[in-house]
Parts: structure tokens; C-alpha cells; sequence
């Protein structure tokens, strides 16, 4: 695999079409690369070796394979598997064959990232390598030795689709010999293509999806309950849920918040609707009424994040209606972009990337369930 083919391999991945660049926090990747691997510094030291240094073909292709883990949005870390190719050497003896040096490994490095647009990462890798180098001198007589050394890479890394994504890499890998042992303490540079696919990834909110009317029941009516003015309220505030008590009215309140341009329950959601359905259980409540409001952020239009914010509260409907909740005292409605909570604590000067997690409070539902306790 040449330079041009690299370099074609990774324009034709860009203007791939597209919609994230990292993958879904706690998830797990695997890909492959392939490209160019080059050895620097590659000279035999040892003159009795009768190796011609001055004829080397160290310009080969290599290849590779990594598993990698998203710990943060900004932070992932992978384990992989390099073959960076073969040295051969000319001999200076006729009666000699090839001289060859050759370098597999398996890294372990911590890969940073940087978004710098919706499906545009820049990142960089920091680690180390365990490598096993096989020098054949001296008509075939083969040496091998194993070592840890440093390796460190740069790249670009660009999301097809929200599984599938492809990097351009460029990865060093310092002192891949030993002088001692081998003869021979190459570095390595390693330009290659790679290709990965995302295990477990939410789909994006795109707006030619069909939207499933969201078949809501009629507004139930509560009949208020007389409450004596001396009666005191009762306020707790257990994790995410507030309960409000007064006389024999409870009210549970919290709320849900949303990945951006997203609208299935994240990790973080479903944890507070199971402690919602918890503090539930612990109440003998009677005429038990749901009600759900979904909102957007700014970003966007008014009808698209209309769309958005309805498909927010249906999710939260179904997963309550799984969890045992009535269908029909359940109501839920879709604001969109109306009633922020950020109002103007997000510059719109911020960079797009920032202003998104600025942002964050703004996507949500907001939960009350109100009715009577029993005696």
C-alpha cells in the first residue's frame, strides 16, 4: 500500500456522509489499518556482520489491529497489535543471503481527542509498546530479542456513519532493538488508514425520520383536595427526585436530561426514572397523575426541535408505561425551544463544541407526578 493509496483511502472516508465523530461514552470499538511503515536510524552496528547499510529497503507496508474503550467524550484507550514490516540489508559476502530485521508489537496507549466539527475528532496517542524484533544475519542465523519502548501518535479521525468510523494515523515507535543483542535499535514511523466499528451507539435524531404521533390521553382532572391553611408543607429532596407533602397531597418532581440531538434515555436518565419509580413504590398514593414536559435547546429550528422535544417525552411515556405507570394518567406535551434554562448563560460566541455542552440543562423532560395519600 502506497502513500496515494492512503491518502485516496481516507478523502473518500471525509466525504463519506456523516453525524459524530466520538463514540458513546462507556462503549467499546474495533478496527484495523494498514499503511506505510518506515524504519529510521536502521543501521547494523557490528562490522563483522558483513551487512551492507548503505543498500537497505526499509520502506514496507505495515498493518494492525485495536480494541479501544471511550472512557469521556475527550478521553479513550486502546490496546493493539502492529507488524511493522521488514528491513532487508544487502550482504557484502556473495555466498550470504539477505540480511533481515523485522519488528511486531502490541501498544497500549491513552488517546486524547479534540472535536473540531459534529463528525470531526483531532487526537493524539501517548503510550508504550511491547515489541519482539527478529534480526537474520550470518546466512539465515536468526536472533530475536523482546523490549518495551515508547510510542507515541497523531491523527484525524472522521465518523462515516454513528457505528463505523475510519482515522488517518500517524504513529513513532522509539528504539525498537536492542545494540546489545541485536545489532540493530531502529525507530519506526507507521502511516496507515484505519477503519472501526462502534459497538452499542445511539442514533442520532435526524429530521426525515418519521414521527409517530404521539397518542396522548385526555386531560384528567384532579378534584383539589381542601387543604387547612395551618397545615404545614413537607419538602425532601432525595437525589434527583424533590418530594413535596401537604396534608395528604404528594408531589414527586425531577428531570431528565438529553445527548444533543438525541432523543433515547441515555445511561444517566434511565438511573433517575428507576430511583423515580422507587421513591413511587414507597407511597400508598391514590389518583396518581403523570405529567411530562420535553424541551430542546436553541440549536435548530423551531420545528425541527418541536419534533424533537415530543419524541423526548414519548420516550420517557414508554419507559414508565414498562415500569407498570397507566397509560392513561400519564400526559405529555413537547415545548421545544421555549422555556430555557440556560437564558443567557451561554455566549453564542462559544465555539460550537462548547456551546452544545453549555447547552446540556436546556435538553430535558421535567416530571411531576401529583396525587393523594392513601390512609
Amino acid at each position: 500500500m502506497d502513500k496515494k493509496t492512503i491518502t485516496l483511502s481516507f478523502f473518500m472516508a471525509i466525504v463519506s456522509p456523516s453525524v459524530y465523530s466520538a463514540a458513546d461514552n462507556g462503549s467499546f470499538y474495533l478496527g484495523g489499518k494498514a499503511g506505510w511503515s518506515s524504519y529510521h536510524n536502521k543501521g547494523f552496528q557490528d562490522p563483522s556482520l558483513n551487512v551492507s547499510n548503505n543498500e537497505v529497503s526499509s520502506n514496507k507496508a505495515g498493518y494492525g489491529g485495536y480494541v479501544g474503550f471511550q472512557a469521556h467524550p475527550n478521553v479513550a484507550f486502546e490496546l493493539g497489535y502492529d507488524d511493522l514490516g521488514k528491513i532487508k540489508y544487502k550482504t557484502q559476502k556473495p555466498s550470504q543471503n539477505e540480511a533481515t530485521y523485522k519488528v511486531s508489537g502490541v501498544h497500549l496507549t491513552a488517546k486524547l481527542s479534540t472535536a473540531v466539527s459534529s463528525n470531526v475528532d483531532l487526537y493524539a496517542r501517548v503510550g508504550t509498546m511491547s515489541w519482539q524484533a527478529k534480526a537474520k544475519i550470518k546466512n539465515n542465523e536468526s536472533i530475536k530479542h523482546k523490549g518495551v519502548s515508547p510510542v507515541v501518535a497523531a491523527g484525524v479521525e472522521v465518523a462515516m456513519t454513528k457505528g463505523l468510523a475510519a482515522r488517518l494515523d500517524y504513529q513513532w515507535s522509539e528504539n525498537v532493538g536492542k545494540k546489545d543483542k541485536l545489532k540493530n535499535r531502529p525507530d519506526n514511523g507507521l502511516l496507515a488508514v484505519g477503519v472501526a466499528y462502534r459497538f452499542g451507539q445511539q442514533e442520532p435524531f435526524v429530521e426525515s425520520d418519521p414521527i409517530d404521533e404521539v397518542i396522548l390521553p385526555e386531560e384528567v382532572i384532579v378534584a383539589p383536595q381542601p387543604v387547612p391553611p395551618v397545615d404545614k408543607e413537607e419538602v425532601e429532596v432525595r437525589g434527583p427526585i424533590k418530594i413535596t407533602k401537604k396534608n395528604k397531597t404528594v408531589n414527586l418532581q425531577t428531570e431528565v436530561l438529553f445527548d444533543f440531538n438525541k432523543y433515547t434515555l441515555n445511561r444517566h436518565g434511565r438511573e433517575v426514572l428507576e430511583q423515580l419509580i422507587l421513591e413511587l413504590a414507597k407511597f400508598e398514593i391514590l389518583d396518581k397523575t403523570v405529567f411530562l414536559v420535553g424541551y430542546s435547546d436553541r440549536l435548530g429550528s423551531d420545528n425541527y426541535n418541536m419534533k424533537l422535544s415530543e419524541k423526548r417525552s414519548e420516550a420517557v411515556v414508554n419507559y414508565l408505561i414498562e415500569k407498570g405507570i397507566p397509560h392513561d394518567k400519564i400526559s405529555a406535551v413537547g415545548k421545544g425551544k421555549n422555556n430555557p434554562v440556560t437564558l443567557e448563560d451561554c455566549d453564542p460566541e462559544l465555539s460550537r463544541v462548547k456551546l452544545i455542552e453549555c447547552l446540556s440543562l436546556d435538553r430535558r423532560v421535567e416530571i411531576d407526578v401529583m396525587g393523594t395519600l392513601g390512609v
